[in-house]
């Protein structure tokens, strides 16, 4: 995008005080003009380097307050994804907590299963202990006694098959409560392994979430920090804003008493020289002798001539079009006005841009005479300024090379620079602009004249 002026009508207008001054002065006598030029010169020159250097600094702070925006915006949306990150990281802690409390009830309710089971196991252990003291103790309670006291043989089978079956159950009822211990204490140690790697995870989610809470932390003392050099810049902003305000006020002040100053000489030059003129002598009579003598005695005199006043300069005929100043090239990037692409500020001018226009021919709209050719420091570069009589004039801004000088005289289709990209420019383009009225006037649409 080609933005040619960054700035409002105080801006241009400024520039075209510069130029008033130039063509006020020049307007007089030599000597005149330079009583009178070298101490404006300087008060405006010096109030133009102020407004410049106040304007350097405005855009210099608006540099500074876009890079600080752009980082502020880039800190505020990592920090959104930092905490986006840790609310999930912590969604996935929440959820092996909860994993980690579930299985601390079930390895309690493992560790009751298990403590109540190694009881049952040395209950009957014991019940057998007993069991074995007392047929030690009393052979006569032994098995072999009690098989062998029984009144039959039938009843002897009797007592031995009970007596073994009561010994297999006591060895099966021991293996049965070891092997659930055993199989409890393996499912106890399995979910104590699963825990322990729930803990394990949970702890590195929680340093990974540490880590990005104080990264949070730290893009949020960023974005403060940022934050509060941007309230001082724009706060500096605005303070540079009113002193060029005031310079600017100054330079119309001064524009305004040079060229009260200026009307008031030329004015007090035309009396003193229409007061000075002589009369011219009164002419002989044509009948006279060379004595002023005549045949009557009398002398006669002939009244002396008016003088014939001198003819008023013909007014510069009317501008009613011009040429368009980049021939071969009609794209318009930035129109004339207030527009979107600028962010609604004001373009004075009209931008003309395209394919391989950089170094192309720039001729002039109309006869004139050039009253500028500098580089300005006001974001124009390089630029023309034209004056074509009738109190209108054109610019032409952003060249890459000026071919006529101050002073020169122009006419209409003559190659007067080459299309640039100086100044305040993001591309190669011509910034073409017309203005009319008193003192410089102010900017109207180019179109009402191309």
């Amino acid at each position: 995008m080609n933005r040619s002026i960054s700035r409002h009508r105080g801006l241009a207008l400024l520039i075209a005080a510069a130029m008033l001054l130039a063509v006020l002065t020049g307007s007089v006598t030599p000597a005149r003009a330079q009583e009178k030029e070298e101490p404006a010169g300087d008060s405006i020159g010096a109030l133009n380097d102020k407004y410049s250097q106040l304007d350097q600094q405005i855009q210099q702070l608006q540099q500074e307050i876009d890079g600080l925006s752009a980082a502020k915006g880039e800190e505020e949306q990592k920090r959104a994804q930092l905490l986006e990150q840790k609310q999930l990281v912590q969604e996935q802690v929440d959820l092996l907590q909860d994993k980690i409390e579930q299985l601390n009830g079930q390895v309690e309710e493992k560790e009751a299963y298990i403590e109540q089971k190694q009881q049952s196991i040395e209950e009957n252990e014991e019940l057998f202990r007993q069991r074995l003291r007392a047929q030690y103790m009393s052979p006569e309670a032994s098995g072999l006694s009690a098989v062998l006291g029984a009144s039959s043989f039938s009843e002897m089978l009797l007592r031995a098959d009970t007596m073994s079956r009561l010994a297999e159950h006591d060895r099966q009822l021991i293996a049965t409560l070891t092997k659930e211990k055993e199989d409890m204490e393996a499912a106890q140690n399995e979910l104590s392994a699963s825990k322990s790697d729930l803990d394990a995870s949970k702890s590195l989610l929680d340093q990974k979430n540490a880590v990005l809470a104080g990264e949070a932390d730290a893009a949020a003392s960023t974005i403060d920090q940022l934050g509060g050099q941007l309230a001082l810049n724009a706060q500096q902003q605005v303070q540079y804003r009113q002193e060029r305000d005031a310079v600017e006020a100054d330079i119309l002040a001064a524009i305004r008493e040079n060229e009260n100053k200026h009307n008031n000489e030329n004015s007090g030059g035309q009396n003193s020289s229409s007061s000075s003129t002589p009369t011219p002598p009164p002419a002989p009579d044509g009948g006279g002798s060379s004595d002023g003598g005549s045949s009557g005695g009398e002398s006669s005199s002939t009244p002396a001539p008016e003088p014939e006043p001198e003819p008023e300069p013909e007014p510069d005929p009317p501008v009613t079009a011009f040429q368009w100043p980049v021939p071969g090239f009609s794209y318009i990037s930035a129109p004339y006005g207030y527009s979107a692409i600028y962010g609604n500020e004001w373009h004075t001018g009209i931008d003309i841009a395209g394919g391989g226009i950089y170094g192309s021919d720039i001729v002039a709209a109309a006869d004139g005479e050039v009253i500028s050719a500098i580089y300005g420091n006001y974001g124009y570069g390089y630029y023309l300024l034209i004056y074509h009589g009738n109190s209108l004039y054109s610019l032409y801004g952003h060249c890459s090379n000026l071919y006529v000088g101050k002073g020169a005289t122009v006419r209409r289709g003559q190659t007067i620079a080459a299309v640039g990209s100086t100044g305040n420019s993001t591309g190669p383009h011509l910034h073409f602009e017309v203005r009319e009225g008193g003192n410089y006037g102010s900017d109207v649409n180019p179109y009402k004249y191309l």
